[in-house]
């Protein structure tokens, strides 16, 4: 089965799932190799016999071949241990998402968040809006400082937690949400002077809000629990909330996104860059010095001052 550039093999009473995109999505590593996935989910080194030398040990009645066995078999059991580690949290995707786990195991976060919206727009009783056409248009991301040169000490950081996800709920930023002029109980985005409604909630501010809840939950539910696979499901579930809250953002710079708005977009980017530098200036009134910043934190210094103080 090609499904444009994806290919699939369609077995009868089974789920096929290609671990090798998977992966690539879900681990950044410079390659991808069995050996090197392996390596960093658990830490252990694996035979490895290289291509030209496979057929050599094949026609090899000797120790090549005993040696060619036990690594096939190590890459039987280590495509198993991979999967085991790492599918929950696609399977978990599925649960939330609810499209089938073929599908959702071979989509991009962005396709994932468009489903999960979907299905809470039919919850909500909305219609989810058709789609753009390809639009493309500059916005001005996160506030960025340039590191300040040489070494430093007492060095500390700063940081929102869930900036964007938390600046879309506390300023209702959403397509259906957004006013022209005239109506005066907004919240007013900095630099652009979009206007939000603060009343009542918009649909994607109201899906946020219950991510962020949830996660929190199940953070909470993780540091009380003492059971090893409880505190696992918990992890994965806690994962894909915080997968599919972080990705809503960018979506709205996406023209083929179905709640495209570039307003959106570059409202949030403006909050997230007007918090951050009051932040920093904030710091500086209580002895700090910002030594670079990105996006949603920044470093700071303490110079030669008892550090205690600010400690909680």
């Amino acid at each position: 089965m090609n499904n444009g550039r994806r290919n699939a093999a369609v077995i009868k009473g089974r789920i096929h799932i290609d671990l090798y995109s998977n992966m690539r999505r879900n681990l950044p590593l410079e390659h991808h190799t069995l050996k090197r996935v392996y390596k960093e989910l658990f830490g252990e080194d694996k035979i490895d016999i290289p291509g030209h030398e496979v057929y050599i040990s094949w026609n090899d009645d000797g120790e090549k071949l005993e040696r060619l066995f036990r690594y096939e078999l190590e890459d039987v059991m280590a495509v198993t241990k991979i999967g085991e580690k790492m599918l929950p949290l696609s399977i978990e995707l599925t649960r939330l998402i609810g499209q089938p786990l073929f599908d959702v195991a071979r989509m991009g976060s962005g396709k994932q968040v468009e489903w999960y919206l979907i299905r809470k727009a039919f919850e909500y009783g909305d219609m989810a809006p058709n789609k753009f056409g390809t639009y493309l248009r500059d916005v001005v991301g996160g506030y960025v400082e340039e590191p300040v040169k040489g070494l430093h000490t007492n060095i500390y950081y700063f940081d929102f937690r869930s900036l964007y996800p938390s600046i879309i709920v506390s300023k209702n930023i959403s397509p259906d949400t957004l006013v022209e002029d005239g109506i005066e109980d907004c919240y007013i985005a900095p630099e652009f002077g979009y206007k939000f409604r603060k009343t009542p909630q918009g649909f994607i501010p109201s899906v946020v809000s219950k991510l962020l809840e949830n996660r929190i939950q199940k953070k909470s539910m993780m540091k009380k629990s003492t059971e090893p696979r409880e505190f696992q499901m918990l992890n994965f579930q806690q994962e894909a909330l915080k997968r599919l809250t972080s990705t809503i953002y960018g979506l709205y710079n996406h023209s083929t996104f179905r709640w495209y708005s570039i307003e959106c977009s570059e409202a949030i980017t403006a909050w997230g860059r007007d918090f951050l530098q009051k932040t920093m200036e904030k710091s500086e009134e209580h002895g700090f010095k910002p030594i670079y910043a990105d996006t949603d934190g920044f470093y700071a210094i303490l110079p030669n001052e008892d550090v205690k103080q600010y400690l909680l």
